[in-house]
């Protein structure tokens, strides 16, 4: 091929221009498939961060369970005071 190649000027610019096209393609699909693989972890970022914020653990329980105590208590507290100012 390489002997065909030598005579005929012309095949070989067609063959060196096809392969920089290729070389090209590639370059582009690379690009494309680099920045889809960072969305993608980017994705997966945020739906850990927001599986964190919405789970429930003991200790966010825990501390649910104090605020609905004092939350109770303030209510009770209110109430007692406009019962006495309304006197």
């Amino acid at each position: 091929m390489a002997l065909y190649v030598e005579k005929n000027h012309d095949l070989f610019l067609k063959l060196s221009t096809t392969s920089m096209a290729i070389k090209t393609t590639l370059v582009k699909l690379f690009a494309h498939q680099k920045s889809i693989l960072e969305e993608n972890k980017k994705d997966r970022e945020h739906y850990q961060m927001y599986l964190a914020a919405y789970s429930e653990s003991e200790e966010d329980l825990h501390y649910a369970d104090l605020f609905m105590n004092v939350s109770s208590e303030v209510d009770h507290l209110l109430m007692e005071t406009e019962s006495k100012n309304d006197r």
